[in-house]
């Protein structure tokens, strides 16, 4: 099962055996200390955001989200949260639970 965001930007694969249901989410490239992930029995919510600092000399010094994403996504089966496993590799987020 694939799910493109309204956006198209984002494609999740979802593939279950009789015990396990694996997740991978393909992300922006967002270092892994700035991802949050929150599992719930029936779904799961991913999110991010990369900041970048802008100095102008004298001028002015800020930072701001140059790439920020969020996504929900409902699952086929109920998981046991507790059970995640997490892999980030390349752009995709990996996580397998037992159902």
């Amino acid at each position: 099962m694939a799910n493109v965001d309204a956006m198209g930007s984002s494609i999740v694969e979802i593939q279950e055996t009789e015990t396990t249901l694996v997740v991978t989410a393909q992300i922006p490239a967002i270092a892994a200390e700035n991802l949050g992930i929150r599992v719930a029995p029936n779904a799961l919510l991913l999110w991010g955001e990369q900041m970048e600092r802008v100095t102008i000399e004298g001028y002015c010094d800020f930072s701001y989200p140059a790439i920020e994403f969020r996504k929900l996504i409902s699952l086929p089966h109920a998981v046991q949260p507790e059970t995640a496993s997490i892999r980030l590799q390349a752009n995709a987020l990996v996580l397998t639970f037992l159902k």
